[in-house]
């Protein structure tokens, strides 16, 4: 470089494809070139490089040199190319660092059949600076040698925890018959990497008994981050005051999340509406598919519960002792399973009607019901009705059912205890 300023030469900083520009050699040129550059050892502003290579030469004399944005000096008297460095700088880049090389000159025993040579050049990550930041970096440098000049920006190569690695091609500019130098000004602009996770994916499903785990990936760089996922059953809380509670119920594979209505803290309510979704705290939208075990049980109060139409299960004794429940308006199509004792003893209750969706009925689902007069099942898939699911319900009850199903289902309610008529609908 020295040598390029005493001429009076200064770097023009314009974009340049370097891989096309092409430098004179002497015709005895054979053989294709890789030079390595390793600035990782480097103890001094004068330190030392690995070089390795596919062809044969002398290293006669190798000066390296490092500089920093805030130092703000003259690097080898070049003021000019350190300037502009400093001028070309994007934005957002908070660090730009400065490496030199100046290799010549270099006795080949098989000279390179071109004036550009591939090089590898490695450099330290500096102080701070992580990985994901490495992703971020860009190279600028100065292409010279024998009237060459340009500036190239080059990505990584490659990034590990403490080194950055840039692939360029350098400039050979002939010294003698046999012998050439390479020259290269090497910027290194850095800026800190603001990671930009996606919606995350769950790795480890919860269970009642272990937390789960959901696993995020940042676009830009890679890294992941992981965040627990709380046990099933464990209570969550909503973004918006409410006087019903929720309790977890799953947490899906793409990050979906269900609750089941666990409770209501107005002990007065009359009227109660199971929702179809809620929003919890963190700003997710949960789906609510079941009421959790024991939900109302022995609710004195309550006359009307609304069942919202994403329930897929109304849990064990979620109303079981209802004494004044009069009404149940069940919206779900995806309701699957009424569990034991669910009903039972809902001594007011006089008419119910179970979806198509329904397959299961537990025991005792509506037992001591005696006022419960119209049953309708409209289900055709409905495969078990538990024991004593309908002992002491009215005399005087009528069941409508799928034609298709009549004779199957009677036998079904007549065995869970069902005294009244069965009627096809």
């Amino acid at each position: 470089m020295r040598r390029l300023f005493e001429k009076g030469l200064s770097i023009v900083f314009s974009l340049v494809m370097a891989m096309t520009m092409i430098v004179a050699v002497p015709n005895q040129v054979k053989a294709a070139t890789t030079i390595t550059l390793n600035f990782l050892d480097m103890t001094s502003e004068a330190g030392t490089a690995t070089l390795t290579s596919d062809f044969n030469f002398t290293l006669q004399a190798a000066q390296y040199q490092e500089k920093q944005l805030q130092d703000n000096g003259n690097i080898l008297g070049d003021e000019y190319c350190w300037t502009d460095a400093q001028a070309a700088i994007d934005t957002g880049y908070t660090e730009l660092r400065f490496y030199a090389t100046w290799l010549g000159p270099l006795a080949f025993t098989s000279a390179p059949t071109t004036g550009l040579t591939s090089v590898t050049v490695t450099f330290p990550l500096p102080s701070g600076y992580t990985r994901a930041d490495g992703t971020e970096a860009r190279l600028m440098y100065a292409l010279t040698g024998d009237g060459l000049y340009g500036k190239v920006n080059v990505a990584p190569l490659t990034v590990t925890d403490t080194t950055i690695t840039f692939e360029v091609p350098a400039a050979l500019s002939s010294w003698s018959q046999d012998a050439y130098m390479i020259e290269n000004h090497f910027f290194v602009e850095y800026k800190k990497h603001v990671h930009e996770w996606d919606d995350g994916v769950v790795t480890t499903s919860p269970t009642e008994k272990a937390e789960g785990v959901k696993t995020y990936t940042c676009s830009g760089c890679g890294e992941t981050k992981t965040e627990a996922i709380a046990k099933l059953g464990t209570s969550v809380t909503l973004s918006t005051k409410s006087d019903a509670k929720y309790e977890l119920a799953e947490v899906n594979k793409d990050g979906s999340v269900e609750v089941a209505y666990s409770g209501t803290t107005n002990k007065k309510a009359t009227s109660v509406t199971v929702p179809d979704t809620v929003v919890l705290a963190d700003g997710t939208k949960a789906t609510v598919t079941e009421i959790a075990d024991g939900t109302f049980k022995k609710n004195k109060k309550m006359t009307k519960l609304t069942v919202g139409k994403n329930v897929e299960t109304i849990g064990a004794d979620a109303c079981n002792g209802c004494s004044k429940l009069t009404t149940v308006n069940i919206k779900s199509k995806k309701l699957t399973k009424v569990d034991k004792g669910a009903f039972k003893n809902c001594s007011k209750l006089t008419k119910t009607t179970l979806p198509s969706s329904v397959k299961e009925i537990g025991k005792e689902a509506y037992a001591g019901d005696s006022k419960l007069t119209s049953l309708e099942i409209k289900s055709t898939k409905l495969k078990k009705i538990g024991k004593n699911a309908f002992k002491n319900t009215s005399k005087k009850a009528v069941a409508k059912v799928p034609k298709k199903q009549a004779t199957k289902y009677t036998k079904l309610l007549q065995n869970a205890g069902f005294k009244g008529t069965v009627k096809k609908k």
